[in-house]
């Protein structure tokens, strides 16, 4: 079932308990938002494939971030607002994919990360066209870039090929630092985005094996986790992205190939 007014950004609200579902639609409508909403888990996921809104706002428990997961793999543009009655999950929402987190209780600050969410899907969706279409003015229509993407989190891997994608690489990926060094040795790729925390090899040894082999390759490190992000830049990447604003990577990509350095976090705005 949808609410919908004539105008405004498209916003979908998951949440299982009926009286803040409808508070939640009353007051986003009122604030000129068109506003469709899932009481489940499922029925988001579904309801943001058929609707494809702008922005989601959902609780972040265990199926809250399940969702978090499946709606970032499927569209790395859309803006993630986490609705929490404590802080207690924050870390766990962020290294799932969300934007923006705010306390239940925090109307204004729950405005303002909407008025946020409003400016990045703007933004996102402009970056996207015009690197989509620098990528085809470099390659003339005859040579594809080559990206190779590491990570061991199946939807985050998925969620970067997609993103690179649109912007005209050919991608391939890998779950390990093992079969991810193997691919870059059989591949040559251009663009190498890999996570710094992998399961076999520290993501930051991946790299400088990767940069002793290849001065060209422009490198991308990114983590959850602030403090491996200089790790990444000294193994020899070109720039570094902090979670969950994998997003921003042709930003990162953009920066470092004119040989600057660029770290990207959630406050960079």
């Amino acid at each position: 079932m949808n609410k919908e007014l004539d105008t405004g950004r498209r916003v979908l609200v998951i949440d299982d308990y009926s009286p803040t579902l409808d508070a939640f639609c009353n007051l986003l409508e009122s604030w000129g938002y068109v506003v469709t909403y899932a009481a489940t888990a499922s029925d988001g996921v579904a309801a943001f494939a058929a609707w494809t809104p702008d922005m989601v706002v959902l609780q972040p428990g265990d199926d809250g971030l399940d969702v978090i997961r499946r709606v970032r793999a499927m569209s790395p543009e859309v803006f993630i607002i986490a609705v929490a009655a404590s802080l207690r999950s924050r870390g766990a929402t962020y290294d799932a994919g969300a934007d923006c987190f705010v306390l239940r209780s925090g109307i204004d600050t729950l405005r303002r990360a909407l008025v946020r969410g409003e400016a990045e899907t703007s933004a996102r969706a402009a970056a996207r066209i015009r690197a989509s279409e620098s990528l085809s003015l470099l390659s003339g229509g005859h040579m594809t870039s080559r990206a190779l993407v590491i990570d061991d989190c199946e939807d985050m891997r998925g969620a970067l090929q997609r993103l690179l994608g649109t912007w005209g690489y050919h991608v391939e990926a890998a779950a390990t630092g093992s079969t991810g060094l193997t691919a870059y040795f059989a591949r040559s790729p251009h663009v190498v985005v890999t996570d710094l925390a992998l399961p076999d090899i520290k993501g930051w040894d991946v790299i400088r094996q990767m940069r002793a082999a290849a001065r060209d390759v422009l490198i991308v490190a990114y983590s959850g986790y602030e403090e491996l992000l200089p790790l990444g830049l000294n193994a020899g990447a070109d720039g570094s992205v902090l979670k969950p604003h994998v997003d921003r990577l042709r930003e990162v990509l953009g920066t470092a190939g004119s040989g600057a350095r660029r770290v990207v976090r959630p406050e960079d705005d």
